[in-house]
């Protein structure tokens, strides 16, 4: 093989043009759904009791 020839770079097989990739969760923080909805909740409630004048800060 001369120099001047580069190797032919491959792509992944796929199937229909989707590929899947293979990741794990890696992610350090795990939060609870209901948590979340339960903080959003109360995180709303506060604003509409400010904007209402019912609590003053």
């Amino acid at each position: 093989m001369s120099k001047s020839r580069k190797k032919k770079e491959t792509m992944p097989i796929s199937s229909a043009g989707l590929i899947t990739y293979y990741e794990e969760d890696i992610s350090k923080v795990k939060v609870n759904p209901a948590l979340v909805i339960l903080l959003s909740i109360l995180f709303i409630s506060m604003i509409i009791l400010l904007n209402a004048g019912i609590i003053r800060i």
